[in-house]
């Protein structure tokens, strides 16, 4: 088996911390879009799907806890990779910290949806 070099890149650790950060921070920026509009990707791609009350807040939730997730990702992977830090303390106060980054970074809720007129369907949404 021929080693294309790629190991050893991947196993430096300000690369890896560098991935992690990237993979974090984008789990996070997409989950603060689902909760913004919690239905918005539901609305354009499944049109006829009945909005039921508690979808909102259910999508919501697991939005809030993905961005946590995204902060967290991001918080350990500096912590660990940069810092080289390990154990059950550190590890306690990085899942507070993540908290804290989690509940600045959450974006004001909208408001309702706008308005669809009487004529427009799904497909004249993307003309």
């Amino acid at each position: 088996m021929t080693d294309w070099g790629g190991t050893e890149l991947l196993s430096n650790r300000f690369v890896a911390c560098g991935i992690r950060v990237a993979l974090g921070g984008y789990v996070a920026w997409m989950a603060r879009r689902f909760y913004a509009d919690p239905l918005a990707y539901f609305r354009r791609w499944m049109p006829q799907l009945p909005e039921m009350p508690w979808m909102r807040s259910f999508v919501r939730f697991w939005a809030a806890f993905c961005i946590w997730g995204g902060c967290f990702i991001v918080a350990t992977a500096i912590a660990t990779q940069i810092f080289e830090m390990h154990g059950w303390i550190p590890g306690a106060l990085l899942v507070l910290l993540s908290v804290a980054a989690a509940f600045l970074l959450l974006p004001p809720k909208a408001d309702e949806p706008p308005p669809e007129y009487p004529g427009e369907n799904s497909v004249s949404r993307w003309k």
